[in-house]
């Protein structure tokens, strides 16, 4: 039915907006007015055809228009479309209507005109003053369309009035477009379209209700009655998440499941519930509705946890085993099930109390059930509303601890005192429970997070979710009452108490008291290492005093056992004694808040107990004459020991290394991991991957015979051709995947696709064609050439079974195509004869023996050819079989034998088609095909999934009965997908990313052109959507969020998959139907398949600044909707941040968003459809944003378990086959009976081949995700949760606390603290590798130094964290040694090995001053032979010897020795010792840095390709303090002791002791520019040279950057000592206080000066320390003095200043004799003293501002920062000139991609050549 819409227009005037009360006119007047403006309508040129059916046919549910003209009212003033996603938040109100504009663009443009009037009209209404964000611009455009549209609009109205143009289209689009969707086929798409249409009708008829008043038009009765319609039903068809719950949803797919109607009936069963307005409740209404109305939550929280509900009851309640007897009723044993996970930490709050948990059952049987729903559905209501407070579980219990009594009392009616029935406290509208309990806890929340701001390195003074929620683990919690007190003292923050009060300094103070924190005190100091592990550190000191005292007391273990030897191992006790005592006095300083378990009496008579103790044993114990003479030589003893007891400490990581390489091995090997480790191993073992897979990955209900769902005959079919049927479905899925990611092409994937049609005659699997490559014509080769001996040929079949297999298929494909060509009956004859004959020779086995082969060679090549079947027959009867055939050879002759008796050209079929490719292929394909598939990527992901069937896999269920779970995926501000001007935008070397790309990857690239039909890439630029297909293509291959949502889409296609194959007779498999393409086609068995996979799997995408970014108009919004088109199982969760219009006040939402319908207006413009919006207390933003962003998204994720996946990782499609094996691993017990609560992953670093430092940083990762999380979990049984992909059990981490902390700073590696928190509460971690995802590393020098960085900040922060100390203290001491080596410990040594380095020298310095040095190296104490060997294991340490070990281990058992000696010399080669050393000093500058200043802050790194030059200031700011200057004053204290110790110590001596010393001073120097590309070019040099200039000089300020002003960086480095508080900065003046020794030592002790000149040289150095900060100091005055009086006075006093130093040292060297040596230590004496004082003045800045100092320490510190950059520049400056330097830098840093096709300089080359 088409409709016809033309007519002049008139203006619109519109006044006010109101409201009609509807009426209900009868069905004739409907029609009646309906045909009355009908009438109306007249012909015209311009016309607009909308088929109003075709419309609702549309599957997606949008119009299909055909129209003339032009319409423009839906663009900008600036030519693009009104983008609805940029709309204020403080507008949200008009969306609908401008949404309803575009949908009706192209049938009506005046409606939709008049559409935006209104919207504009409300706009006015909602902010006259236009002062909401964005809203006048947004104003501004709107109003210009519409003065631009009114006119082209109003030329197009059909009727006479904007009114009776709105009334009939308004009726027109109800009876015609909205009837034929509610009689059209009964689809998923049906309710979608229903829901958007009475969306769009209710729009239209507020629009014609406010043109009625605004022309005192009575609505007509046909209006308001369809009005009364559209209202009925707009409440019902609403958006929905997975489950469409309204009344017309019975016949969707989901809803079908017996298990959901179950589910959904129960939650239905309102019977005898008390509700407050009686019976007259709403139609729909169920158990949620009623916890609504009792205790008023949010209704989309309501409505998000009925569907919510509803999947986990459905989903235990399919996996009960038995199976309940009736799938449509809910078992209570799923219900139970739930429940048990759900209250099992809450149960056990209520016992730590001694109090009765309130989840009260009623006795009567029929409630019990109801009951427990309701309890259930209070808890998920009150957690899906909790906001921040879901971090605090045992909040959450108290909470619920209450409203389970008043549920309780109001489901039995409880009367109160004054005999009114019960009411619950916070109660009645909506929103009560967010205003009136969440809110008040989260502004508690909300201002201690404002204290972290002020305060980040003082944890002490605020309290965090830990502080907040162990609050309820006190009985003091019940003092809140219920309603809670608002006076209470858990509301009271720091700021409403005196400082005087805080921690509980003065608590007996009559004035409010702030509560504090409670269990403990996160202070920074070194000693909560020993405080967290004072076990560890007790048996390591009392082991090494063990040992003493046996080396001291005899060369024999045995002399201890007498008398003088028992008195002193008797002194270990005293030792104990005293580290009991530090431990106790530790806990006394550290831990300062109110105590709960220490009290304040009984900490100090602990602490008098033990030193009681400690001066016990010492009175008692004799005095050992030994020891009291070393006493007199303290200082020597300690410095001698001072480097050695550092190693001591850090030799259990060295053990531990060796010990995890070792153990990881043989694991590993016994879990099969080195099975298949190459290609050829792969094809060796592949005929047994169909019995594998069948044992693997096919369900056991699926290897019964399963009902057909094709077809009705059920037929016996052999156990092998069933095994192979299946294997091959999902074998030729996994090639097909990896054609369509472009790894393999198309000739790639024809040779591993497997047969889909069997022949059963053959009675063989039939193999790919990569196994069967070059077996025929060597069969032939053979055959022709044995001579009558069939030995050889036997044995090949025998012992090759794809030998055998592609002789035997080649025969029968050969025998059914000639008998499918030859349809003469003679000519059948003849053929059948011939096959009779050799069937009989097969069957006596005389085949080559009486048979001529020698003619094999032309039968080759006319079956090859297939073009004269008459010739093929002549080779084998005349040639071949001469002599076989008796009384046939007279019908031999003649010409006419097989004319026309061929049938040709064949009718083909898929089956024919396969079969003729197949044996072309056999005949053709030579050893080519070996190394099929080429890319190593793909033959790297083949090769695991191969292996990985091998291993021990859990039986999979079948995909109904799986485990439901989630994806969750936080994105913050990362790229989504490359744009076009991104991809081909050059850089400052002319590559763009595409470019790099095409080069990196040109397999890839070339693969991707096959796919596209192109032959180059100018083809390809001529296709439609080729740049979209581009950006696609590159996005693959970066790390964007594209990749992840590419990769997790796999899990649902792979559910779908798997359910087809569930549901798939063998008969079926056996006939050929493919699995590919049946799934696109819309078959109800697809359907069907489909919705069961939205049923187990959901992906939320939480992007945290999702709805800035739409209202922004940013390109990033675009990008994201498109990926929710492409990837239907993709929701979106944002928090939206909406400014109310009157108050500007700003409203948070949590808001959940799926894909909707393209804007016809705009092709290209995606839209988003809002299903869920549940209002926030505040800014779900006040700790760490990727753990808050996590939990405000959780409460839309679904099912009993939840992956946890970064915006960096991908799946694959082979490896998402596994996931139902994986979540049946919840199901196993392990140690102890304890069912597992975190499932770990292995991890595969895919970006090891772009630079050699993404290979080096890819095998340290793979080395830790792969052999050291293997050994953690088996045999050491501590492994925690070290970031993603691990699975968590979902309704254990809901009830404790989530999957994550969010604490500022303290959680800062917020993912491993879900590890710390499952242990701590009874969970349990495993590890399985038999499944791998994909994960990005960082690929650049910077990016890996800033990633190291974060996670170093993140460990110092553990080690304060109380996580760390309760693990260090209860878990058993092998665990705890465990523990702390693959923790902290590890940060911890690399910082103790950074100090020994520092202590070594120091010592060596003080040894050649106290002239030990000389007596040592005589050998008089120990030689230097002795102190190396004691340093070995420091040096093993310091070059990566940590990382390499494992490494070595896991590409050994992976890859083969072979490979391992490969890549280890390409790693030394490519100096990756460098590298690692490197590391070391980033991971031992920040941990140091946190540890005793703070400043630890999350670090992006940023996740670009880094093939560009780095700037010579980016990198001096990221490593000046952290590395240049380390290494300079090591370097200076080197060359010292060089110097000091010449007269008596040898060249051998002096290298052999600090080699290893120097090597580390050259990485930490050269290794930023050594990996940083075109470092070494000249014109880079002098550019870097400038800009650096230009970075040192300018000035600092108020918001500016770092990376812009030097001033800025120095204040930033300066901010933590200075926030670190008295005990940092007095540490700090204390570490400073080097450098004037050194400045001493230089001058009066190393004997480097003149005799009797040390003391002139020392007091010089001062001196020209001060007149430089006088010179200084006047030089700035006179800046702002003098130089505005006279240029020539000031540069007068800058000149004589000058020369009075310089007179100054002239008169000095004359009366004292100083030589030139003097004036050189003089100088470095100097500079030693004045960079002590930087850092002093630095630390102190206050008291330095206050005596007007701080300008003069900022010129003096730049001047230090000058020289040693100009230091840094002249080895840079002096390789940029030697000319091939650049060349070898570029080989070193790019070789692994050289590898690969990549060589930058034939880039550049290749670039230029272009140009």
């Amino acid at each position: 039915m088409a409709l016809r819409l033309l007519g002049p227009f008139f203006p619109l005037q519109l006044h006010h907006l109101h409201h009609l009360s509807p009426r209900s006119p009868s069905t004739s007047t409907r029609k009646g007015f309906l045909l009355r403006y009908s009438r109306r309508i007249r012909p015209s040129n311009n016309l607009i055809l909308v088929d109003w059916p075709a419309m609702a046919s549309s599957s997606s549910g949008g119009w299909r228009t055909a129209h003339r003209g032009s319409s423009s009212s839906s663009t900008t003033p600036a030519g693009g479309i009104l983008d609805i996603q940029s709309l204020p938040s403080s507008l949200s109100e008009i969306e609908h209507f401008l949404r309803a504009a575009d949908e009706v663009e192209a049938a009506s443009p005046r409606v939709a005109y008049l559409c935006r009037v209104h919207a504009y009209k409300k706009s006015n209404a909602i902010d006259p003053s236009s002062s909401g964000s964005g809203v006048r611009q947004f104003k501004t455009d709107l109003e210009e369309i519409i003065e631009r549209d009114n006119d082209s609009t109003l030329m197009r109205r059909v009727k006479e009035s904007d009114w009776q143009e709105v009334a009939t289209f308004y009726l027109q689009y109800y009876y015609t477009y909205i009837s034929s969707l509610k009689d059209g086929a009964d689809d998923k798409s049906r309710g979608v379209q229903l829901t958007r249409a009475y969306r769009t009708a209710n729009a239209l008829y507020l629009v014609l209700d406010a043109i009625s008043i605004s022309k005192g038009i009575e609505v007509d009765q046909a209006v308001l009655e369809t009005h009364n319609q559209v209202e009925q039903n707009k409440n019902i068809y609403i958006p929905y998440n997975i489950l469409p719950l309204h009344p017309g949803s019975s016949s969707h797919p989901i809803m079908r499941f017996p298990e959901v109607q179950a589910a959904s009936c129960a939650l239905c069963n309102t019977n005898n519930l008390p509700w407050s307005n009686g019976n007259n409740r709403k139609p729909g209404d169920d158990l949620l509705s009623f916890l609504q109305e009792v205790f008023g939550f949010q209704k989309d929280n309501v409505a998000n946890q009925r569907e919510h509900i509803i999947l986990l009851l459905a989903d235990a309640h399919i996996r009960q085993v038995p199976r309940p007897h009736q799938l449509d009723k809910l078992d209570d044993r799923a219900l139970d099930t739930v429940m048990d996970k759900l209250f099992k930490n809450y149960k056990k709050w209520c016992k730590y109390h001694g109090r009765e948990n309130f989840i009260w059952l009623p006795a009567i049987q029929n409630n019990v059930q109801q009951h427990k729903i309701l309890f259930t559905g209070l808890y998920l209501l009150i957690w899906g509303e909790a906001a921040n407070l879901r971090f605090m579980p045992e909040c959450l219990s108290y909470i619920y601890n209450n409203m389970a009594y008043e549920l309780h009392a109001t489901l039995h009616h409880h009367v109160t005192m004054t005999g009114e029935y019960f009411k619950p406290v916070y109660g009645g509208e909506e929103e009560a429970f967010l205003n009136n309990v969440i809110t008040p806890i989260y502004h508690v929340i909300e201002k201690e997070a404002e204290k972290a701001k002020t305060m980040p390195s003082k944890h002490s003074r605020w309290r965090n979710y830990d502080d907040l929620n162990e609050y309820f683990w006190s009985s003091e919690c019940f003092q809140l009452g219920w309603p809670m007190e608002s006076v209470a003292e858990f509301f009271k923050t720091s700021n409403d108490v005196p400082p005087h009060l805080v921690n509980g300094a003065d608590m007996s103070a009559e004035k409010e008291k702030w509560t504090g924190k409670i269990n403990f005190v996160e202070t920074r100091s070194v000693w909560q290492i020993f405080r967290s592990f004072n076990r560890l550190w007790s048996f390591l000191i009392l082991y090494f005093q063990a040992m003493l005292i046996i080396a001291w007391n005899g060369d024999t273990p045995f002399h201890i056992v007498e008398a003088d030897g028992l008195k002193t191992v008797s002194s270990i006790f005293i030792t104990h004694a005293i580290l009991n005592m530090l431990q106790g006095s530790t806990n006394v300083q550290i831990c300062t808040a109110q105590p709960i378990y220490w009290k304040k009496n009984a900490r100090w008579c602990i602490v008098l107990f033990q030193v009681y103790d400690v001066l016990g044993l010492a009175f008692n114990h004799k005095r050992n004459p030994e020891l009291l003479h070393a006493a007199l030589k303290i200082g020597d003893m300690i410095a001698l020991w001072a480097p050695i007891i550092p190693v001591y400490f850090m030799d259990i990581q060295v053990l531990y290394a060796l010990f995890s390489a070792f153990v990881g091995y043989i694991h590993g090997s016994w879990l099969g991991l080195g099975e298949i480790r190459t290609i050829e191993m792969l094809r060796e073992r592949f005929e047994r991957l169909p019995y594998a897979f069948n044992e693997c990955l096919v369900s056991s209900e699926a290897n019964k015979k399963s009902q057909a769902a094709f077809s009705c005959k059920a037929e016996y079919t052999k156990e092998e051709e069933r095994i192979a049927s299946r294997f091959s479905q999902i074998w030729n899925l996994i090639i097909t995947s990896l054609r369509e990611e472009d790894l393999i092409s198309n000739r790639e994937k024809d040779l591993l696709l497997a047969p889909y049609y069997r022949d059963r005659d053959m009675r063989i699997i039939q193999w790919p064609l990569f196994l069967l490559a070059n077996k025929m014509p060597l069969a032939l080769d053979m055959a022709a050439g044995s001579r009558g001996n069939d030995r050889d040929i036997k044995r090949a079949m025998k012992s090759d079974e794809y030998f055998s297999s592609a002789i035997k298929e080649f025969y029968g494909s050969l025998k059914k195509i000639m008998s499918a060509l030859v349809i003469g009956p003679q000519e059948i004859g003849v053929i059948q004869m011939i096959f009779k004959v050799v069937d009989d020779h097969i069957a006596r086995d005389t085949l080559i023996k009486e048979l001529n082969m020698s003619n094999l060679t032309t039968l080759y090549k006319k079956v090859a050819e297939l073009l004269d079947l008459l010739d093929i027959f002549e080779v084998v009867t005349r040639d071949m079989m001469n002599g076989q055939f008796t009384g046939l050879e007279e019908s031999l002759h003649g010409d006419q034998l097989f004319k026309n008796a061929i049938d040709f050209p064949v009718k083909e079929s898929p089956a024919w088609i396969e079969q003729i490719k197949r044996m072309c292929g056999m005949l053709t394909v030579n050893e080519s095909a070996i190394d099929v598939p080429a890319n190593p990527d793909a033959q790297r992901r083949l090769i695991f999934f191969a292996k990985s069937l091998f291993m021990v896999i859990p039986a999979a269920p079948q995909v109904r009965h799986m485990m439901a779970f989630s994806i969750l995926t936080p994105y913050y501000k990362e790229d989504v997908l490359f744009s076009s001007e991104a991809l081909e935008r050059e850089k400052e070397d002319g590559i763009s990313i595409l470019f790099y790309l095409q080069q990196i990857y040109p397999d890839e690239w070339k693969n991707f052109l096959e796919r596209m039909y192109c032959k180059n890439e100018q083809e390809l630029n001529a296709i439609d959507q080729s740049k979209e297909k581009v950006r696609l293509w590159a996005s693959y291959r970066g790390q964007t969020l594209t990749r992840t949502a590419r990769g997790m889409s796999y899990l649902r296609l792979a559910l779908v998959f798997q359910n087809f194959l569930d549901m798939t007779s063998d008969n079926d498999l056996l006939g050929g139907i493919r699995a590919s393409d049946l799934l696109y086609d819309e078959s109800p068995l697809l359907t069907r398949c489909r919705a069961l996979a939205d049923m187990k799997f959901t992906h939320v995408i939480s992007c945290q600044v999702y709805g800035s970014q739409k209202r922004s108009c940013d390109p990033v919004a675009q990008d994201v909707m498109k990926l929710m088109r492409m990837y239907p199982s993709i929701r979106v969760a944002f928090i939206d941040e909406v400014e109310e219009p009157c108050t500007k006040k700003k409203v948070y939402y949590s808001t959940l968003v799926k894909s909707a319908t393209i804007n016809l207006a705009n092709p290209g413009h995606e839209l988003d459809e809002t299903i869920y919006r549940i209002k926030l207390p505040g800014n779900a933003i006040l700790g760490e944003g990727k753990p808050e962003n996590q939990n405000h998204a959780i409460i839309f994720t679904r099912g009993e378990a939840i992956q946890t996946i970064d915006m960096n990782q991908e799946h694959y499609f082979e490896e998402a086959l596994k996931m139902r094996n994986l979540l049946q691993e919840f199901l196993k017990k392990r140690d102890g009976g304890r069912y597992p609560s975190i499932l770990g992953l292995r991890e595969h670093i895919f970006t090891g081949s772009v630079s050699s430092l993404a290979w080096f940083m890819s095998n340290q990762e793979t080395s830790f995700v792969t052999i050291g999380q293997r050994v953690l979990a088996n045999p050491l049984r501590i492994r925690m949760h070290y970031g993603h992909p691990d699975v968590f059990d979902r309704l254990f981490h809901l009830t404790r606390g989530g999957v994550s902390k969010a604490s500022k700073i303290i959680n800062l590696s917020e993912d491993v603290y879900a590890g710390y928190n499952t242990t701590l509460r009874g969970g349990h971690v495993t590890f399985h590798e038999y499944m791998q995802v994909g994960k990005g590393r960082d690929v650049g020098m910077n990016q890996i130094a800033l990633f190291e960085a974060k996670v170093a900040n993140g460990n110092s922060e553990q080690t304060l964290s109380r996580d760390t100390y309760r693990l260090g203290n209860y878990l058993d001491f092998f665990r705890m040694l465990s523990y702390y080596h693959t923790s902290i410990g590890f940060y911890f040594s690399s910082l103790l090995m950074v100090w020994n380095i520092y202590v070594f020298l120091i010592t060596r310095l003080y040894f050649v001053v106290s002239g030990v040095d000389e007596s040592t190296s005589s050998g008089k104490w120990v030689t230097n032979k002795t102190l190396q060997t004691a340093l070995a294991s420091q040096n093993l340490v310091q070059f990566g010897f940590l990382m390499a070990i494992q490494m070595i281990a896991e590409v050994a058992l992976e890859k083969g020795f072979k490979t391992v000696v490969s890549g280890l010399l390409q790693m030394l080669f490519q100096l990756a010792p460098v590298f690692y050393t490197f590391l070391l000093g980033t991971k031992a500058h920040y941990y140091e840095k946190a540890l005793f200043y703070g400043g630890a802050e999350y670090k992006s790194t940023g996740r670009g390709f880094s093939i560009y030059h780095t700037r010579f200031s980016e990198n001096y700011r990221l490593y000046a303090r952290s590395h240049f200057l380390k290494a300079m004053e090591l370097a200076f204290l080197l060359v010292i002791y060089a110097i000091a110790g010449k007269s008596y110590s040898g060249v051998i001596d002096y290298i052999s002791t600090t080699i290893f010393t120097w090597l580390l001073v050259l990485s930490w120097i050269i290794a930023p520019f050594l990996f940083n590309p075109s470092a070494f070019e000249w014109h880079k040099v002098v550019e870097d040279w400038k800009e650096w200039r230009i970075w040192l000089r300018y000035s600092g300020g108020i918001g500016v950057r770092p990376e812009r002003s030097w001033e800025a960086w120095w204040e930033e480095e300066l901010r933590p000592i200075r926030h670190s508080g008295k005990r940092g900065i007095l540490l700090k003046m204390i570490l400073q206080l080097r450098f004037f020794v050194y400045q001493y030592c230089l001058s009066c002790r190393l004997n480097l000066t003149t005799p009797r000149n040390g003391v002139l040289v020392y007091g010089l150095s001062w001196t020209i320390i001060i007149v430089i900060m006088l010179t200084t100091k006047i030089a700035s005055l006179g800046r702002r003095k003098f130089r505005m009086m006279s240029e020539f006075v000031y540069r007068l006093i800058k000149w004589l200043t000058l020369m009075t130093v310089i007179a100054i040292m002239i008169i000095i060297r004359a009366t004292h004799h100083m030589t030139l040596g003097d004036a050189i230590v003089c100088m470095l004496a100097a500079v030693q003293a004045g960079w002590g004082l930087v850092g002093i003045g630095g630390a102190i800045k206050p008291a330095v501002v206050k005596i007007h100092m701080w300008g003069l320490l900022k010129s003096i510190s730049r001047s230090y920062d000058s020289m040693v950059g100009l230091l840094l520049f002249i080895p840079i400056v002096f390789f940029a000139w030697i000319p091939f330097v650049s060349e070898i830098q570029t080989r070193i840093l790019f070789n692994p991609a050289l590898s690969r096709g990549l060589q930058v300089s034939r880039i550049l080359d290749a670039k230029k050549r272009e140009d």
